[in-house]
């Protein structure tokens, strides 16, 4: 891979994981270019439920680093986004060995969990919350929280640019290779903007993006939903994860409302409206732990498509078949943007990132 350290660097895609990318370059001295065919971050990234939360699904090595990582980020990039307040978990009763087999796991590998009865959340953690007095244990990681999706992007790309980067708007829509290897993307209007490395960020269009420059990444396209009141007055803090329903705050006294499983019910080509089940009935499922949200109605509905990689885990790293092209394309992204984006921009930069291979899934690459 080529040392792009003063040279240039064309990110396709300008949500979480692309700006933040472009940001980290850029502030190493790669002549960065971001190209997306909206705004910053307006894409998958502003509609996702944006936890900033260790996963079991991923490796315990960049489990310290997530929460570090993206506070460094936030103080580096600046800008109002990064909200860790803490997060809240309980789960079903027959749910209850599993997720404490989950809380042991954190425990040991550093992660802080405290455990709560429903009274003591209410009286000394999340006032706005009453949860069942029935539900056992209510679990309390005060590092976690979330993050503005769409005021993330735009902060990262103003960064960016403060480090001399360029944002276009603009669709690729071709690729200039020189044998094989990628030299340049062509806009709409034709204009040919030449690069050392093409970094494909493009989420769910990330298989579009590949194909046209001559390679391939297996990503899925799934469609979610999230519901946000209006301003109710709501001084929620924490993101609480309930059974099959999440709320967090969404700034300005709003209250953002995701359950994921009526995702199954949605098509790419048809964004639900305010009367859709998903908007009618996600309200009076979160009033039953957020007293304020009864009578509360919907303001809106924001509906994205979702990366999903072939297997779940981030495609990151060259594609085989085109030199100059790199892959950075994941599902959670929030969570994952600030140590993905250290660790590609250390390593197109030539670094050495031994504590950081573990995230660099490359082995995912779809090659046959």
């Amino acid at each position: 891979m080529t040392d792009v350290r003063g040279g240039d660097v064309l990110v396709v895609g300008a949500g979480v994981i692309g700006s933040a990318i472009a940001f980290r370059l850029a502030q190493r001295g790669a002549r960065v270019v971001i190209v997306d065919r909206g705004e910053p971050g307006a894409a998958a990234t502003a509609n996702g439920f944006a936890g900033v939360t260790a996963a079991l699904e991923e490796p315990v090595s960049i489990w310290g680093g997530i929460f570090a990582e993206t506070r460094a980020l936030a103080v580096d990039a600046g800008g109002d986004w990064l909200h860790l307040d803490g997060t809240l978990e309980w789960v079903l009763p027959a749910d209850e060995a599993a997720q404490r087999s989950g809380v042991a796991h954190m425990r040991v590998s550093g992660v802080r969990v405290q455990e709560c009865t429903p009274q003591e959340v209410a009286r000394e953690i999340e006032p706005e919350l009453h949860i069942d007095p029935s539900v056992p244990t209510v679990y309390f990681m005060p590092e976690q929280g979330w993050a503005d999706g769409a005021l993330m992007a735009r902060s990262l790309v103003r960064a960016a640019e403060r480090h001399s980067a360029r944002f276009i708007r603009a669709a690729v829509v071709a690729f200039d290779r020189d044998g094989d290897r990628v030299i340049a993307a062509r806009l709409g209007d034709g204009t040919a903007l030449r690069a050392d490395v093409v970094v494909n960020a493009a989420g769910p269009w990330a298989d579009q993006i590949a194909s046209l420059a001559g390679g391939h990444v297996s990503v899925e396209r799934r469609p979610g939903a999230a519901v946000v009141t209006p301003p109710i007055g709501s001084r929620l803090r924490v993101a609480a994860y309930a059974p099959d329903v999440f709320v967090r705050p969404d700034g300005g006294g709003r209250v953002f409302v995701q359950r994921e499983r009526f995702d199954a019910q949605l098509k790419e080509d048809s964004a639900p409206g305010l009367d859709h089940p998903l908007a009618k009935g996600a309200i009076e499922e979160a009033a039953a732990f957020v007293p304020l949200l009864q009578g509360a109605h919907v303001d809106a509905v924001r509906f994205g498509v979702r990366p999903i990689p072939k297997d779940g885990d981030p495609i990151i790293g060259p594609d085989p078949r085109v030199a100059g092209l790199y892959h950075a394309v994941m599902h959670s992204g929030i969570r994952r943007a600030a140590v993905a984006a250290r660790a590609i921009a250390r390593e197109l930069c030539g670094d050495d990132v031994p504590e950081l291979r573990p995230y660099r899934e490359e082995r995912f690459l779809e090659v046959s």
